[in-house]
């Protein structure tokens, strides 16, 4: 198996891996989930990346950083993400899986607000658009990619200046 293979491979419902890539399904068309990031990542990332991600990403083009409200907690949160804008909508790739944070504050609230090129936008009308659909809202480079690394769906909104 090369390490391209055991990055790409994923835990099927039967226990034991296969590679997401070599079937449409992969695990004979069982499988616990589309292939993510892991959440191991996820925590680094929110400790030690996003923190120095926070200086440029409301700068630079196809980063943005959004402003969401904890669940529970009530507290203001700021997280860097890839923005796509596609006229008054924007997509966001959904990399560590449909449990991220960010995805699932914006959902509760109905929205939030986006940082994006020096300007700050109101996010409303959130949806998960999931699977070829979901890729659809991204250029055709990171639909490549979503593809090959099995990005579970992409969330987009509706941006209005603030």
């Amino acid at each position: 198996m090369s390490s391209v293979q055991r990055l790409l491979r994923v835990e099927c419902a039967g226990g034991g891996y296969d590679n997401p890539l070599r079937t449409r399904h992969g695990c004979g068309g069982s499988y616990r989930g589309w292939m993510h990031a892991p959440r191991a990542l996820a925590r680094f990332n929110r400790r030690v990346t996003n923190p120095i991600q926070r200086r440029w990403a409301g700068v630079i083009p196809l980063h943005g950083i959004i402003e969401h409200t904890g669940r529970k907690s009530g507290r203001t949160y700021r997280t860097p993400v890839l923005a796509f804008r596609r006229g008054d909508r924007v997509a966001f790739i959904v990399g560590y899986g449909l449990a991220s944070d960010w995805m699932r504050n914006l959902q509760a609230a109905g929205g939030g607000g986006l940082e994006h090129r020096r300007r700050h936008y109101r996010l409303s009308e959130v949806e998960l658009v999931r699977g070829p659909e979901g890729l659809a809202y991204l250029p055709l480079p990171f639909r490549i990619l979503g593809r090959i690394a099995g990005v579970e769906g992409v969330l987009t909104a509706r941006m209005t200046e603030s």
